[in-house]
C-alpha cells in the first residue's frame, strides 16, 4: 500500500493544523502560547462586544451616560496606575468603590466584565482602557481625552471623603 505524494502532503497539513493552536482561542505569552486562559471571544480588545457597549451607554439619560462615562475612566485610570505599581492597595479600593456606585443590573454587568478584564493582568487593563475609549467615542466623541486625569483625582478625593466619613 502506497500513499501518494498529494496524500502525503494533504495529510501533512492536517496533522500540522490540529497541532497549532489557534491564535483566537489563546493569548501569547513571552511568544508563546498560554494554554491555561483563553483567548476572549470579543478579538476586538474590548471586554465586552461593541453592540453590548454601544446598547449600554445608548440606553441611558445622558446624566446616567455622564456618570457611566467618568465610572469607567475612573476605573482605566486606577487600573493603568496598578500597572505601573503604584498605590496598587488604594487603586484596588477606587476600583471596587466606583464599580458598586451604580447597582443596575446593566452597568452592574458592565463593572464585572472590567474587573475580570483588569484581573488578568496588563492585556486585561489594556482591553478594559479600549473598552474607556470606545464608550467615549460612541458617547461622547468629544471627550476622549479631557480632563481625565482630572476625573480620576476627583474620585480618589471622594473615596477617601467617604471613608472618613464612616470612621
Amino acid at each position: 500500500m502506497s500513499i501518494t505524494k498529494k496524500e502525503a502532503t494533504e495529510s501533512r497539513k492536517l496533522l500540522a493544523f490540529k497541532q497549532r493552536p489557534k491564535s483566537r482561542e489563546f493569548p501569547l505569552v513571552d511568544g508563546l502560547t498560554d494554554r491555561r486562559i483563553t483567548w476572549p471571544e470579543n478579538a476586538s480588545g474590548l471586554v465586552v462586544t461593541r453592540q453590548q457597549l454601544e446598547d449600554f451607554i445608548g440606553n441611558q439619560t445622558l446624566y446616567q451616560a455622564q456618570a457611566t462615562a467618568k465610572r469607567f475612566i475612573v476605573i482605566a485610570a486606577a487600573a493603568q496606575q496598578i500597572a505601573r505599581g503604584k498605590n496598587k492597595e488604594l487603586n484596588w479600593r477606587l476600583i471596587r468603590y466606583v464599580a458598586s456606585e451604580d447597582d443596575s443590573a446593566g452597568c452592574q454587568q458592565m463593572m464585572k466584565a472590567m474587573l475580570s478584564a483588569i484581573v488578568q493582568g496588563e492585556e486585561g487593563i489594556a482591553a478594559a482602557c479600549l473598552t474607556t475609549i470606545h464608550l467615549l467615542d460612541f458617547g461622547f466623541e468629544y471627550m476622549t481625552s479631557c480632563n481625565r486625569g482630572l476625573i480620576y483625582e476627583d474620585s480618589l478625593k471622594r473615596m477617601m471623603q467617604a471613608t472618613e466619613r464612616r470612621n
